[in-house]
């Protein structure tokens, strides 16, 4: 037996592990802008496709990447990284939205949305799904 053949036959227990410390839940979706309407000068409804839904972690990287200028404003723009089953988030992808429902031990996060910004580097025995998430503060 290899090196190669052990991690194979380890690897579903290890994610198993992994998804054990996925305490938190959230959905990831799309959101398209609601089409304006010049009547009422309003946009009408978002429309959102939910494309995961499940267990996730939480994880700070850098406190603070860099600041943002908007309308006169300085912003902190932070990083952080959310870790995914593997199996159950192929189809989150760079752009989506991440919306905390469940938070065990941060009740105030409940509610909180992120963007994902893409995935961290490739893995072949990678244990969970991990994509940088940014927020603006």
């Amino acid at each position: 037996m290899t090196l190669g053949d052990d991690l194979d036959a380890a690897l579903p227990e290890l994610r198993r592990q992994a998804e054990s410390m996925m305490r938190d839940s959230c959905t990831i979706a799309t959101i398209v802008k609601g089409a304006w309407d010049e009547i009422t000068l309003t946009h009408s409804v978002d429309v959102e496709t939910v494309h995961y839904s499940g267990p996730c972690k939480l994880k700070g990287v850098n406190a603070v990447i860099g600041t943002v200028d908007a309308a006169s404003q300085i912003l902190v723009a932070q990083e952080a990284i959310v870790s995914l089953p593997v199996g159950s988030s192929t189809t989150v992808d760079r752009g989506m939205v991440l919306t905390i429902t469940e938070c065990r031990h941060d009740p105030a996060l409940v509610g909180a949305k992120v963007t994902i910004g893409g995935p961290t580097p490739l893995n072949t025995y990678s244990t969970a799904r991990r994509f940088r998430i940014e927020e603006v503060a």
